[in-house]
């Protein structure tokens, strides 16, 4: 997940809702 390489401090739940917020 290239996500978790950009945010890797950030939790899986904190990474979704940032996902969500993007849209």
């Amino acid at each position: 997940m290239k996500y978790f390489k950009v945010f890797p401090h950030m939790n899986p739940e904190e990474l979704l809702s940032v996902l969500h917020s993007q849209k």
